[in-house]
């Protein structure tokens, strides 16, 4: 089972790629958008794992999406994207 999923995934990642289409849609990859120091828009997020004012874990198809900061809170929350704003120190993945 786990062999058809990811051979299906990889067939997946080539037909977007030979199409040149957006494959944070299409794959449901994150979207990461940083905004100077003051702001993180991430799109396509599984939801939130951790939420404090220095710490924001965010679950991802790719893994974990860890925000390190100050002052750090969740301004919108919606289905596929979300905004957090204050003092962002570091932005990472965790696999």
């Amino acid at each position: 089972m786990m062999v058809v999923r990811r051979t299906w995934h990889s067939l997946k990642e080539q037909f977007v790629r030979c199409l040149e289409l957006p494959q944070d849609t299409l794959l449901d990859l994150p979207k990461v958008t940083l905004i100077g120091a003051r702001q993180l828009q991430v799109e396509n997020h599984r939801g939130v794992l951790e939420y404090n004012t220095h710490k924001i874990r965010i679950n991802t198809t790719q893994g974990e999406l860890v925000v390190d900061g100050a002052r750090l809170r969740i301004t919108g929350i919606f289905l596929q994207e979300m905004v957090i704003d204050g003092r962002i120190n570091s932005v990472g993945f965790i696999r």
